[in-house]
């Protein structure tokens, strides 16, 4: 999936728009776009948004302004059903039927227009995803068709799920400051623990609600520490994780109420001289 979409797509842009070298060097092949050529095209994706059918997807944003911000989908969908028209007699033909036959097959590189050109100042262009899509075929051949092994179902779930905390049950906790979520869950700023503590979040913050800052908050779970390895069974040890909640929530899921909090995770954590964790 990231091969493909983000990886492959991501780079050609790049090169075609003159962007991919360092200051200091200039690409003037003929592949790199005037930057109005870019702007026509941007605007016209902007234009056709409202008469996309819903049945395409999302709607294309501008690639001009938001390629940095693409998605896997939103790469996806500029290969496969924007690139070819809007660069059609926009772009050197050598250059557009090479693309094409990218479009074509999405996983053959070999039919790729060569940037590198057997030039020093060049070999930044000779990316290890350029070589690994020519193993796309193998792939398929050992594992079956793309849609076996791609990550956008597991990226969905991670979406969805947000890293909820759940509270134990039996637990007699309490939320505050309620606003409606949804019809069938409750946003809160604030828990009351069993223990008759406090603990806010950032939702409450911007409120302006609560003044103090204690929604830092350290959990230690169970992970699998081979989960990067799939024939491996699995074994749980204990991690720490910290982060900031962002808001409380309370969902009913078959007739069950879920107490549950939006936390957003952080990997940056650098000791203090006061034995404190900072992030």
């Amino acid at each position: 999936m990231h091969l493909i979409y983000e990886n492959i797509a991501g780079y050609i842009f790049k090169l075609w728009t003159g962007n991919f070298f360092q200051k200091g060097y200039e690409d003037n092949k003929d592949y790199v776009l005037d930057k109005a050529i870019w702007n026509e095209i941007g605007n016209n994706m902007n234009n056709v948004r409202k008469t996309i059918p819903a049945y395409l997807g999302r709607p294309p944003r501008n690639i001009v302004l938001y390629y940095n911000g693409y998605k896997a989908e939103e790469w996806f969908t500029w290969i496969t059903l924007y690139s070819l028209p809007l660069l059609k007699d926009r772009m050197p033909i050598r250059n557009y039927e090479g693309w094409a036959n990218f479009v074509k097959a999405v996983r053959l590189c070999n039919k790729l227009v060569e940037y590198y050109c057997g030039k020093e100042e060049r070999i930044s262009t000779m990316k290890l995803c350029f070589h690994n899509i020519l193993h796309t075929a193998d792939s398929i051949e050992n594992t079956g068709p793309c849609l076996a092994t791609w990550q956008f179902p597991m990226e969905r779930i991670n979406k969805n799920e947000k890293r909820n905390v759940f509270s134990q049950d039996g637990v007699n906790e309490e939320f505050y400051y309620p606003s409606n979520l949804s019809m069938y869950g409750t946003k809160f700023g604030r828990l009351l623990t069993k223990d008759g503590h406090f603990i806010g979040s950032k939702w409450i913050k911007k409120n302006k609600d609560w003044a103090r800052t204690n929604y830092s908050v350290l959990a230690i779970m169970e992970v699998d520490k081979w989960a990067a390895y799939l024939k491996r069974p699995p074994e749980f040890i204990l991690q720490k994780f910290y982060g900031n909640i962002e808001y409380y929530l309370t969902y009913e899921f078959e007739g069950k109420v879920h107490m549950l909090a939006y936390i957003h995770w952080t990997t940056n954590i650098t000791p203090h001289s006061t034995d404190r964790q900072r992030f």
